[in-house]
């Protein structure tokens, strides 16, 4: 039986497919050679894809560089101008302080948002002198900016007004100086600037992981302790560990180390501490086995424990002392004996808590980190 044709339209054959690269009807067994030819273009834009693919991750993965803290003290630009170490770490909290109270209040996703900022603000300044940047101006351009990279953004005159309020706070006058349209304009072109140089001296290189990812996607995870109930004694070991993330964004840790490794050392001084009525409430393996599943080496553990527990030292563990009438050193070989060392890990000083230790949450104190000038 004859197959009809369209009038119009001459008759094709059975076999001709018009979405499989055919330009003509198959005659023979190659034909005219086009099927392959389609066959080669694909296989070309299936490469061409996995190349874009490999460049995204590429623009992606930054291109940031750690270094030790022996490099980061021995070539900090600010104490080579001639600022005194002490100072250059109050001047440092400083500004961590003010991005995050300024963050918090601007619900910039906290605590991410605030960790970028913060992150920025110390690749800015590893580079570059305080004495020769003002710091406040900085840490605004850093805070801005952070906001528009989390997908956060927010109006420059409101993030402003924010720094400036929670800096002169206690200086009524230098924040009404702000009311004059023409100041504020300055303030602003000076943010501006400050963010160009922030982006020209950290090269564009804006990919930024923090350390709270890891940590929570553990927490939910392997052993969905998010979920456990106020009441639950594992409750205290997610809130310390949070926090002592939080305090560690006042160290220059995040230029030392991979975020997870700081996540597991927080977890880890949270988990030695969970201790309620003489009972320790652990969830992390003991000696080599810790080590070997969050892949970190006790040195690293001991570096970045130890960075953490410092800037316990300058607030609440020196008071402790003082009250106490004991030296700086004895009170913290103290409270080790109160708390003990955990089964084969690695001896770290332990983060002063008040009341019994692993009661209540970890919380930073500024008395030498208040904002002022």
């Amino acid at each position: 039986m004859a197959t009809m044709a369209f009038p119009g339209f001459p008759h094709q054959q059975d076999n001709y497919v018009m979405d499989g690269g055919y330009a003509q009807g198959y005659d023979g067994e190659h034909g005219n050679g086009s099927f392959y030819v389609s066959q080669q273009r694909q296989m070309q834009r299936d490469s061409e894809h996995k190349q874009d693919l490999a460049f995204e991750k590429a623009l992606k993965t930054s291109r940031y560089v750690y270094r030790s803290l022996e490099d980061l003290r021995a070539t900090n630009p600010s104490v080579r101008d001639g600022l005194d170490p002490d100072k250059e770490r109050i001047w440092r909290r400083q500004y961590c302080k003010l991005i995050a109270d300024a963050g918090i209040a601007l619900k910039i996703s906290p605590q991410w948002g605030i960790c970028v900022g913060i992150t920025l603000c110390h690749r800015f300044f590893a580079v570059k002198s305080m004495k020769k940047n003002d710091r406040f101006l900085i840490a605004t351009a850093c805070l801005f900016l952070a906001a528009k990279m989390e997908e956060s953004p927010k109006l420059l005159k409101f993030v402003i007004m924010e720094m400036e309020r929670i800096r002169h706070a206690k200086n009524p006058a230098a924040l009404r100086a702000l009311d004059d349209p023409a100041n504020f304009e300055r303030l602003k072109e000076e943010v501006l600037q400050a963010e160009r140089a922030v982006l020209y001296t950290l090269g564009f290189d804006l990919q930024i992981d923090g350390p709270y990812k890891p940590l929570l996607e553990w927490l939910n995870r392997e052993e969905r302790l998010l979920d456990v109930p106020h009441d639950s004694p594992y409750k205290p070991l997610v809130q310390n560990s949070l926090n002592l993330l939080n305090d560690s964004l006042r160290t220059t840790l995040c230029l030392q180390f991979p975020p997870n490794k700081i996540a597991w050392a927080a977890l880890w001084i949270a988990d030695l501490m969970n201790i309620d009525n003489g009972v320790h409430y652990s969830k992390l393996p003991r000696g080599a086995d810790f080590f070997e599943k969050f892949n970190i080496t006790p040195e690293e553990l001991n570096s970045i424990c130890d960075q953490i527990l410092s800037e316990y030292e300058h607030s609440k563990l020196a008071r402790m002392a003082t009250n106490s009438g004991q030296s700086l050193q004895a009170l913290k070989a103290d409270l080790e004996v109160k708390v003990g060392v955990i089964g084969a890990q690695p001896r770290s000083r332990m983060p002063p808590v008040p009341g019994a230790p692993g009661k209540g949450p970890v919380k930073m104190e500024e008395e030498e980190g208040e904002v002022r000038e």
